[in-house]
């Protein structure tokens, strides 16, 4: 039915027609070209979010890096520190072994002489 009419108004004003096609087809072009900016801008937009986020999750990587290498080190003097806690607590306790087991020199009592 449609191309009836078209062919209709094509036949009846030829010049008519074809300018509103052309305006038509302008107007097309128009919005063809404000979509194709709008979807740049959204896929500037895009790629600037993304940038942004990639540069965070490097940061709060970096941050967790640093805070698991404290760990590590605090872990490392703790172990380091225990060590030498349990090498004293044996030591210490040698000591007290060594000292119960050794007995105090008597010192000869003096014997007297019996006259006979």
């Amino acid at each position: 039915m449609e191309r009836k009419v078209t062919k209709v108004k094509l036949l009846v004003d030829p010049t008519g027609f074809s300018d509103r096609l052309k305006e038509k087809i302008a107007e097309v072009k128009v919005r063809a070209q404000r979509w194709e900016r709008r979807t740049l801008r959204l896929s500037m937009q895009n790629q600037n979010d993304s940038l942004q986020l990639q540069y965070w999750n490097a940061f709060a990587q970096n941050r967790i890096d640093r805070n698991v290498e404290t760990i590590l080190c605090r872990t490392e003097e703790l172990e380091d520190k225990m060590s030498r806690g349990s090498i004293l607590e044996t030591f210490d306790s040698f000591l007290h072994a060594l000292a119960s087991n050794c007995k105090q020199p008597r010192v000869p009592a003096i014997r007297k002489k019996r006259a006979n």
